[in-house]
């Protein structure tokens, strides 16, 4: 879970299902960003999730326990849907929002975008020669504790993140969680 590499083909195709390109609806969103930070930020969420699905059933609400990723492909227009935080909501475990660098000193996160949507953790995945790896994480509040570069009030200002926690213990939290996981189905089928 979390290892470095690339992208599968199957990877870049969902990818290119979700990629909003420069579309008027999803300006708001990536104030300032150009389309290839943009298209990076996708790609570390599609990486993103299909580690998860290593460990973890993804679920539907009120499915079995598992988690679920606001952008998957068949669930466009999900996220304006209902309100749901973050790009990812494991069950027992929280709202996950996953960023991407290619420093892996430091990653910017919108101030607006962030004080509209803020979330329990944030996921910092390095992007270097076009592989992925999980940088390491913030639990949500440590983001208003980080300096912000700009106006505060200003659409195109950020939070500077750096000094991230270990991704080690990221992954160990979410493998916990995935035990419990396994834990609460098997009850539920001995229960049949």
């Amino acid at each position: 879970m979390f290892e470095k590499r690339a992208l599968t083909k199957k990877e870049q195709e969902i990818v290119r299902k979700i990629f909003p390109g420069s579309s008027e609806e999803d300006l708001e969103d990536i104030i300032g960003a150009p389309d290839s930070k943009r298209l990076q930020g996708w790609q570390a969420e599609v990486w993103f999730n299909s580690e998860l699905e290593k460990v973890f059933n993804p679920s539907p609400v009120g499915g079995e326990p598992g988690y679920s990723w606001k952008s998957k492909p068949d669930r466009i227009g999900f996220r304006y849907d209902i309100e749901w935080i973050g790009d990812f909501f494991i069950d027992y475990f929280g709202n996950i929002e996953v960023k991407s660098t290619d420093n892996p000193n430091q990653c910017n996160i919108n101030v607006h975008r962030w004080n509209k949507e803020p979330t329990l953790y944030v996921a910092v995945v390095l992007v270097q020669n076009n592989e992925f790896s999980l940088l390491g994480w913030k639990y949500g509040y440590e983001v208003y504790e980080c300096e912000v570069v700009g106006e505060f009030s200003h659409p195109a200002s950020f939070y500077k993140l750096v000094k991230f926690r270990s991704p080690e213990l990221f992954k160990h939290k979410l493998l916990k969680v995935a035990q419990l996981h396994k834990q609460i189905i098997k009850e539920k089928q001995k229960k049949k």
